[in-house]
């Protein structure tokens, strides 16, 4: 096997596992902002204008 093909795919393998980290690294960062956000009713947005 050619030094070249072996770096070809130590390179993929590099990729692949960054892009699997930065995957979860990114989920758990919208998981968190998803938690921060408060959910609220129509009706009480409706109270809160007429206010």
């Amino acid at each position: 096997m050619l030094i070249r093909n072996i770096i070809e795919i130590a390179l993929i393998i590099i990729l692949f596992i960054v892009g699997i980290v930065l995957y979860f690294y990114l989920k758990r960062r919208i998981d968190d902002a998803e938690s921060d956000l408060v959910i609220r009713k129509k009706k009480e947005i409706k109270e809160d204008i007429e206010d």
